[in-house]
């Protein structure tokens, strides 16, 4: 049975190519109330899907086959490699005030009967009225406990010294408590394909002669930014040519240079920069980001780094190359959760 039809959901032509789908849906998504989260995130997930080639083609078999299962909301995310799109829920702090306000409701209607007998039997016999500031400071009471707090989140950053954590190994049966949260897709002047020739686990430092080694990857330099290397092709070694893209740590472009010959100057490399990592990491994606079809696994939100590299000098940040993105690096914060 069909299921979720997202051209008919979202008022799409289905001839249109994806990138024309990817457009539209990210008009109406710029039109949804931020505090939106649910609405928003399925049209990020529409969005995945249907502005993505592989995808939105494994989408349409499965729509279009009587006989395949329903295109669930599950359905979706798997297909999208993004987590199923669910109502935010209320933090523990929330959830406990929210007790807090029913417990002080019934203790001050309490008190209010006690009050109104007390001032009763005080106004017969001429007394004051200082019950009136006791109810008032109870009333007051209730009202600091029913603050929410947006301090309880599922997630929160945590140091990228142990961004290991986050990857999948193949005794592991259940997701991995930390998480590395895609927040930025950063495009590079120049495509260049990463697959099996990203060195996953190389300090830059290390690189040596000129480019000879045909690294391809991240580096952190002296200067704070992140080095991608895209350089040279090792299909030609009479020519051994590299590209370097300079990104500052808010994810800006800074430069893009060729390099060539095997004693290029080469930029400045940080002695303490943090080893890179490789494989399946717990990996999540913002709203406005999208994991490639080519990375994701057989798990919710487990996904193909080519290559995570621990910010040195921001401890919640990692630098990822993700499979199948041959023309963008991201940014991602690292995170423990709690769910």
């Amino acid at each position: 049975m069909p299921g979720i039809d997202l051209y008919q959901i979202y008022g799409l032509d289905r001839t249109h190519p994806p990138e024309a789908l990817a457009a539209a849906l990210t008009d109406q998504l710029n039109r949804v109330d931020p505090r939106d989260t649910l609405t928003r995130s399925r049209i990020d997930t529409a969005r995945a899907i249907l502005g993505d080639p592989q995808r939105r083609a494994a989408y349409d078999r499965q729509l279009g086959d009587p006989s395949a299962p329903s295109v669930t909301e599950e359905a979706l995310a798997r297909i999208s490699g993004r987590p199923v799109p669910t109502a935010p829920r209320p933090s523990l702090r929330a959830q406990f005030a929210s007790k807090q306000v029913r417990i002080v409701s019934a203790i001050t209607a309490a008190l209010a009967l006690v009050l109104v007998v007390g001032i009763t039997a005080v106004a017969c016999s001429g007394g004051g009225d200082s019950g009136t500031a006791a109810s008032g400071g109870d009333a007051g009471n209730g009202s600091t406990a029913a603050a929410p707090s947006s301090g309880d989140a599922g997630c929160e950053p945590s140091n990228n010294e142990y961004t290991s954590r986050a990857k999948w190994d193949g005794s592991r049966s259940t997701a991995p408590s930390y998480e590395v949260a895609l927040t930025r897709r950063i495009a590079l002047p120049r495509s260049m394909p990463w697959t099996d020739r990203v060195l996953g686990g190389t300090d830059y430092y290390r690189i040596g002669d000129g480019f000879r080694i045909n690294y391809r990857g991240l580096a952190q330099l002296q200067d704070r930014s992140i080095g991608v290397f895209q350089g040279p092709d090792p299909s030609d070694a009479s020519t051994p040519t590299a590209i370097v893209t300079t990104v500052s740590q808010d994810g800006a472009i800074v430069s893009t240079r060729d390099y060539a010959g095997a004693d290029a100057p080469l930029p400045a490399g940080f002695d303490l920069a943090r080893t890179t990592l490789a494989g399946y990491f717990r990996i999540s994606a913002a709203d406005g980001v999208s994991i490639p079809a080519a990375a994701t696994g057989t798990e919710q939100e487990q996904a193909y780094a080519e290559q995570i590299l621990p910010d040195a000098f921001d401890e919640h940040t990692v630098w990822v190359i993700m499979r199948g993105e041959e023309g963008a690096i991201f940014k991602a914060t690292f995170q423990r959760c709690t769910n």
